[in-house]
């Protein structure tokens, strides 16, 4: 069984060395060792409830920004992971879902893009999609915080990314930018990645934020 229901309050449980404060009537799921928390959103759906943090034997850190610019191994940038999770390029993020069976409790996988848009259309379109998506804490202007009705807590992780699909890639958006990749290839070079307030095809070799969604629909 890969996804747990708590129903004390107030309480700490440890799992594989971490310890989770449960509230009132909490879920969570176990991927490596750690407990995520986990929530269903309107398209009826478990997601992950954080970023991801996990790391998995074949990942590695970029040795310069240089070596981005070409390289297709998967790669993950620490950066404040206990907040905003790790950030991690697409070809990690293929690998993941790729070998879901073997790396991720039974059912997760990465989202696509029509997943995504699944959550957007039954929220009631893009007006709400966002704001209450978004956590109510650590947006900055331009961006605003957001209501988080359904527990979903989108954060403004930042990005490690090309800019104007120009390598090499840089970290910059704490506080302003919320990317999320999807596992869909739109070419050799681009995949589908989502914000709270738009979607679209961005390079590869960028590293944005993941989730991860069980289908129960």
């Amino acid at each position: 069984m890969s996804t747990y229901n708590l129903t004390v309050g107030g309480k700490y449980i440890t799992v594989g060395g971490k310890a989770l404060t449960v509230g009132s009537s909490d879920t969570f799921v176990v991927i490596g060792g750690k407990p995520y928390r986990t929530t269903i959103l309107p398209d009826g759906n478990e997601w992950l409830a954080v970023n991801l943090d996990y790391v998995w034997g074949g990942l590695s850190v970029p040795t310069s920004s240089a070596s981005l610019t070409t390289d297709q191994q998967a790669t993950y940038y620490n950066y404040n992971y206990d907040t905003y999770g790790l950030l991690y390029n697409w070809y990690a993020v293929k690998y993941l879902d790729d070998n879901r069976s073997t790396l991720l409790p039974e059912g997760w996988r990465v989202p696509s893009r029509q997943d995504y848009a699944n959550v957007r259309n039954a929220i009631g379109g893009w007006q709400s999609y966002g704001p209450e998506l978004k956590s109510t804490t650590g947006w900055m202007s331009p961006e605003t915080n957001g209501t988080d009705d359904y527990g979903f807590s989108w954060v403004p992780s930042g990005r490690f990314a090309v800019t104007n699909n120009t390598p090499p890639p840089v970290f910059s958006g704490k506080g302003t930018d919320g990317v999320l990749w999807t596992r869909i290839s739109e070419s050799s070079e681009l995949a589908d990645a989502v914000t709270p307030v738009s979607e679209g095809a961005v390079t590869k070799i960028s590293q944005f934020a993941v989730r991860l969604v069980r289908y129960i629909q």
